[in-house]
């Protein structure tokens, strides 16, 4: 669990920042973390009155493998410093 939570906290801010004011895809743009019954599961919501879920969905999954990419690419000290 201390992944993702490492994770979400991580990805917060860039989240809102690329979808909601960059790319401008909703009014609403939220995420968050949920564990149930031992299953840790993130998710990312945009709410939007201009784009199809189709389009969506593809702006999410993109957003959430470049930054993916970038947390796994993260040194070991940058991630021992975002822990403390």
């Amino acid at each position: 669990h201390a992944r993702a939570l490492m994770m979400a906290q991580l990805l917060r801010e860039p989240c809102y920042d690329v979808l909601r004011t960059k790319q401008q895809l909703g009014y609403i743009v939220w995420r968050g973390l949920e564990i149930s019954c031992g299953v840790v599961g993130y998710y990312v919501q945009v709410v939007s009155g201009n784009y199809s879920a189709g389009h969506l969905h593809a702006r999410i999954n993109a957003f959430l493998h470049a930054h993916l990419a970038a947390l796994e690419a993260m040194p070991p000290g940058a991630f021992r410093q975002q822990r403390a």
